[in-house]
């Protein structure tokens, strides 16, 4: 099994994630794993890596892009993010196609 960091280009920037591939040559049937709100952690890494070893090509991009790495670092306790969190829209569709920070 394989796995490797990407880079996913978007409007805002580049985005990373992780590709998971099975042993041998391709192609091979596959899947977009989008984690919860948590991001990429290790549990979400582990069942990529099952899936994959059952022969699934996994794309994992971080969902939680562009609010990380870059901007995380400014949210060191719960108040401050709470607090960005309601700066954004609440509007679903606001909140996929907003550019503000």
């Amino acid at each position: 099994m394989i796995e490797q960091e990407v880079e996913i280009p978007t409007p805002e920037g580049v985005s990373g994630g992780l590709l998971y591939l099975p042993e041998g040559s391709g192609p091979w049937p596959g899947t977009l794993f989008l984690t919860d709100i948590g991001g990429i952690r290790r549990a979400n890494r582990g069942m990529a890596r099952r899936m994959a070893e059952q022969g699934y090509a996994v794309l994992m991009p971080a969902v939680d892009f562009p609010f990380v790495p870059e901007k995380l670092a400014r949210w060191r306790d719960w108040p401050s993010f709470r607090a960005h969190l309601r700066r954004k829209p609440r509007n679903p569709t606001q909140l996929l196609t907003s550019t503000s920070s």
